[in-house]
Parts: structure tokens; C-alpha cells; sequence
């Protein structure tokens, strides 16, 4: 749904999604919180290798996209992360 409307200016629809993925990384940061500090490095660097990006990355593509500005690379990379999930 992202990844679809990344091309036009932000809308309430897209706004939304892109609320529901900051949500989600944030779930996600604080999830990973409560792994033991020696797994961490792990975790993130496996989910890093498969969704093509960290959560500072993740978070720089949002922000592109709420200005209307989101890289064509951007529907790819969600495709990435919702395989994650």
C-alpha cells in the first residue's frame, strides 16, 4: 500500500501507513530492548540483511515519503519488510 503511493503527495491514506511502519520499527526497537545485550548485535545486523536496511535507514525513508519525496527504491525495500514481519 506504501510503496504504491509513494509517488504523489502525501495523503491522509498515506500518512497513516506511514504511521503504522514507524509503529511497527518501534515495536520492534523496544522488542529488541529486551534480548539479552549480547544477542542485540545479532538481531539487528539479521534484520538489517533482510529488509536491506536499519531502523535509522528505515526511518530516513519514512520521513522521505511523508515530504512526497520517497526514492523509487522505496516500494522494493517494503516488499523486504513485510517478508520480515
Amino acid at each position: 500500500m506504501l510503496g504504491a503511493m509513494t509517488t504523489a503527495a502525501p495523503t491522509a491514506e498515506l500518512a497513516a501507513a506511514i504511521a503504522a511502519v514507524r509503529r511497527a520499527l518501534d515495536e520492534t526497537e523496544a522488542d529488541w530492548g529486551l534480548l539479552p545485550f549480547f544477542v542485540r548485535p545479532m538481531v539487528k545486523k539479521g534484520f538489517t540483511q533482510r529488509t536491506g536496511h536499519d531502523l535509522a535507514a528505515w526511518r530516513a525513508l519514512l520521513d522521505a515519503a511523508a515530504r512526497g519525496a520517497a526514492p523509487p527504491t522505496l516500494a522494493p525495500a517494503l516488499d523486504a519488510l513485510v517478508e520480515h514481519y
